[in-house]
């Protein structure tokens, strides 16, 4: 088991620092959840599906005390490190339930797509280069991008989510 120390100087399990760093900064840092008016009160039941390595439920417990949690991820590697960071982390007043399970429509069996270097986008969709290419190139070029002519920065975007997407 791999694991960092986050600005908040929580030390967690994870699978790569880079993609704990990314998912601290939107859950701790960006808050998109309270602002959107999400509002979580003692003795509520949270469900937390897709848990990753527990980042937004270990937020959770920490804003709101005397919940009930459930926490749901599917893919058993990234489920691993959750359980790590929920046992260290988990508040005596809270009652946590941690299920290795995926959620779907009906019952089914299904593989998940895990991509060790960006583990917050394993899913059971696999990663479509091409789409992702377009999307990136759509951006509004920035910086150093801007002096570079789009077969270029496609090389360059094609690449690196090459790399970032390998099994």
């Amino acid at each position: 088991m791999k694991y960092m120390v986050l600005p908040n100087h929580r030390r967690v399990a994870v699978i790569s620092n880079l993609s704990a760093l990314d998912v601290y900064k939107e859950i701790y840092e960006d808050e998109p959840y309270l602002r959107e008016g999400l509002n979580i009160q003692p003795g509520d039941v949270v469900v937390d599906i897709g848990g990753n390595i527990g980042l937004w439920s270990l937020f959770v417990l920490e804003k709101v005390p005397n919940i009930r949690l459930v926490t749901v991820e599917p893919v058993p590697r990234i489920f691993e490190a959750l359980q790590v960071n929920l046992k260290a982390y988990q508040p005596p007043e809270s009652s946590v339930t941690l299920l290795n399970i995926g959620l779907a429509e009906k019952e089914r069996k299904s593989e998940f797509n895990f991509y060790p270097r960006v583990a917050s986008d394993s899913t059971e969709t696999p990663f479509d280069l091409d789409q992702q290419v377009r999307y990136y190139l759509a951006m509004p070029r920035k910086g150093a991008w801007r002096i570079f002519p789009n077969i270029l920065r496609a090389w360059c975007i094609r690449n690196m989510l090459r790399w970032f997407y390998a099994p």
